[in-house]
Order: structure tokens, then C-alpha cells, then sequence
């Protein structure tokens, strides 16, 4: 792991370190004593450092719990230029991207699921239409899920749109308290064409009743996101209201590749190197000397307590959704701490609200004031307005 981090933590693909940052103390918990003996629940450990080998192992369990805090030290090199310059500008700040996103802010949907109420009669119906289109277009291609009781369906169909991008319709749910019908895309990547060719689909299976099918369609999960190439990744602090897990992935130099807040139930918010994306993915058209970081909230209506399902039918008037969120000056709370400090170091690679666990009342109270006063400002209701407009785009893609 990274040689400047004071408990001396090293790549061990064998063990998980294990530590106490109140006690200042580490230990270590072989593999398989966490698969076996905890059957991947690490709920009860404060923060945890592991390979990515391990993590997917662990990840992969079906009782998988992470700790508070997860640091994984990620297995591929990054593939990015070793100095990279940042091309900053007044508009290319975090201050600026939050507190006036409608100027400094190219907010876009990067990925929506929606279900579909279908009977089983018209699913079954869809089914058949899709395996013929398999048979008569190479665009469009049939899979068997891996893991159905993670994915919940048995089946999917995937249709490559002339946009570059993809389609996917997930069927033959794994209960019957799921819907038969789940649609995960990528608005920036299909056109209206595309959508509509879908919809059509769906109004020879369902007749005169596709109307209502549309107009009942759940939005599941929505990815807002935004780049920038004013900053790195390891520059962002942040934390979402009431969220119990963080989560950063490092190489093995220690730079920072990838943050994230909160479980992925109701809200998750990250940042990541978007170039060490595209250079680990393979992607011809990447350029490792590029700065790319990007935003990414992940939201999960129906799992937002109070909130209740948002539906095609009312995303005239959506529910607010960009909210909760914290974003902290970078260098104003690294002075505040100390750089030299072994709480400066829990902050960077184990989060905010790792540090504040290791106070008491009163220390936790102190802290809380100085975090408020490093915050940056962020207009929610911006967010929503521009959250809206990208929404109303989606229900054009379904017009009935």
C-alpha cells in the first residue's frame, strides 16, 4: 500500500488489515476466517485495507457486509501518465460546481433503470417477439444471468443502439414480487429512435393497456453525473447525511483512484479518476495525461424513506433528489488538521466520518464545527431544476 501511511500497511493477498483508529492499533483477519467464520461480514470492524482480488472474493458472498471504512488496493496499474497537469480554471473548482451548478456544471444522466408492471401474459409475449429479433438481428443478443438472486432475473436481452450504446431488458424475475420487466440504460448513449423502437414493442404485447404500462414504469435507480478537470481525485472530501459505510480504492503507489459515500440502497455518491477508467478498460480514444474527475450520485428512489416511488407519470413535478450531501474545502481542512497528523491521514484515506467516529462527545461536537466551517456551498435547488430538465428528456424518450 502507500509507504506514507504511518501504520506501514502492505499489499497482503492473503490477509485483510484490520484497524482501530481510536486505539491505534492493527491486525490482521485471514480470508478465510472472514469467509468462513464470518461469511464476509465485516459490519463489526471500523475500517478495513484489502486487495481487490479480496474484496471480490468477499463481495461475492452471500453474507457480504463491508466495514465503515474499506480501502482496496487496486490489482491493474492505473495506465495514466505519472505527472499529470490539472487544467484549472475559476469554473473548473469544486466552490464553483456546487454553488452555481447551472453555470459551471455540464450535469448529465449516466444511467436510469426502470420496471415495468407487465401481466404474465404480455411477459411472456415480450419474450417470444425478443428471441425472434435475436434470430433476425445481430443487434440484438440473449443471455442467461450468472447470478439470477443478485441480478433477481433469470434472463436478459441486449440491444446495441445506433448511439454507441446499450439497451438492456432484464425478464423472468427471480419472485413474483418483482417486476417482469426491468430497463437499464443510458440516456447520453440511445436516441429517441431507439427507445421508441422498444415502446413499440411494448405496444403490440400490451395493446390498448401499454399506455398504462408506460405510465406506471418505476424509476429504480438514477446516475446523475459530471466531469471536470480542475482537480484530482484525492482532492475531494465529502460525506453523505447518515451514511454508515466510505469505501476509496488506491494503487499500489497510494494515489487515490476512487471515493465513495454511502451503501448502494438508497444514496451513493462517489468520485473517480474517469482516464483510469477508460485506460484500465481498454478504451483506444483515452488519453492517460488527461485530468477527468467525475461526480457520480447514484439514487435509488424508492429506498429513500419518505420519498416513495417516483414513476414516468409524475416526472413533470420529480421529488427533490440531489440532497444530503457535504463537499468539504480540500486545503482549508487539511491546514484545520494538520498535514503532518495521523488524523489528517484517517480523513485521506478512510473519510471524514472515520475520523469522527474516534471522538468522544465533546472532540465530536468541536469537530462538527470546524467541518462546517471548511464546507463548501452547494445550491440543492439548482441541482434539482437541472435534474428535472435532463428527467423530462427521459419521458420523451417514452412519449405516449
Amino acid at each position: 500500500m502507500a509507504n506514507n501511511m504511518k501504520f506501514g500497511i502492505k499489499q497482503d493477498d492473503y490477509y485483510i488489515t484490520v484497524i482501530d483508529h481510536s486505539k491505534q492499533a492493527k491486525a490482521k483477519l485471514s480470508i478465510e476466517d472472514a469467509i468462513n467464520n464470518l461469511d464476509g461480514n465485516l459490519k463489526g470492524f471500523d475500517s478495513v485495507v484489502m486487495t481487490e482480488a479480496m474484496h471480490d472474493t468477499l463481495t461475492g458472498c452471500a453474507g457480504y457486509k463491508p466495514a465503515k471504512s474499506t480501502v482496496v488496493i487496486a490489482a491493474v496499474k492505473s495506465g495514466v501518465a505519472d505527472k499529470r497537469t490539472i487544467n484549472y480554471s475559476d469554473y473548473s473548482t469544486l466552490s464553483c460546481e456546487f454553488a452555481t451548478p447551472q453555470f459551471g456544471t455540464d450535469l448529465f444522466i449516466d444511467k436510469l433503470d426502470l420496471t415495468m408492471p407487465l401481466t404474465v401474459k404480455e411477459a411472456k409475449k415480450l419474450r417470444r417477439v425478443l428471441i425472434k429479433d435475436c434470430k433476425n438481428h445481430s443487434r440484438v443478443k440473449y443471455s442467461k444471468s450468472v447470478n439470477p438472486m443478485a441480478a433477481k432475473y433469470r434472463s436478459s436481452f441486449v440491444i446495441n443502439t445506433k448511439e454507441a450504446g446499450k439497451l438492456i431488458l432484464m425478464m423472468v424475475p427471480v419472485s413474483r414480487q418483482i417486476s417482469r420487466l426491468k430497463i437499464s440504460y443510458n440516456p447520453a448513449n440511445c436516441s429517441v429512435a431507439d427507445v421508441r423502437v422498444l415502446v413499440s414493442k411494448l405496444k403490440k404485447v400490451c395493446g390498448s393497456k401499454y399506455r398504462r404500462r408506460i405510465i406506471n414504469a418505476k424509476i429504480t435507480r438514477l446516475d446523475i453525473a459530471f466531469d471536470c478537470d480542475g482537480y484530482f481525485v484525492e482532492n475531494t472530501l465529502f460525506n453523505l447525511d447518515k451514511s454508515a459505510y466510505y469505501k476509496a480504492f488506491i494503487d499500489k503507489n497510494g494515489t487515490i483512484e476512487t471515493k465513495i459515500s454511502g451503501a448502494n440502497r438508497a444514496k451513493r455518491m462517489q468520485f473517480y479518476d474517469k482516464t483510469v477508467a477508460q485506460c484500465k478498460g481498454g478504451n483506444p480514444n483515452a488519453n492517460p495525461k488527461r485530468v477527468n474527475t467525475r461526480f457520480e450520485m447514484t439514487i435509488r428512489p424508492h429506498n429513500i424513506k419518505g420519498m416513495g416511488p417516483v414513476r414516468l407519470s409524475n416526472l413533470r413535478q420529480p421529488p427533490a433528489l440531489f440532497t444530503g450531501l457535504q463537499v468539504y474545502d480540500y486545503e482549508k481542512l487539511k491546514k484545520a488538521i494538520g498535514e503532518h497528523t495521523l488524523d489528517w491521514e484517517v480523513v485521506y484515506y478512510f473519510g471524514v466520518a472515520a475520523l469522527k467516529r474516534t471522538k468522544n462527545n465533546t472532540e465530536r461536537t468541536k469537530f462538527s464545527r470546524l467541518l462546517a466551517s471548511c464546507q463548501v456551498d452547494i445550491d440543492e435547488g439548482a441541482f434539482n431544476v437541472l435534474i428535472q430538465k435532463r428527467l423530462k428528456s427521459v419521458r420523451q424518450h417514452f412519449k405516449w
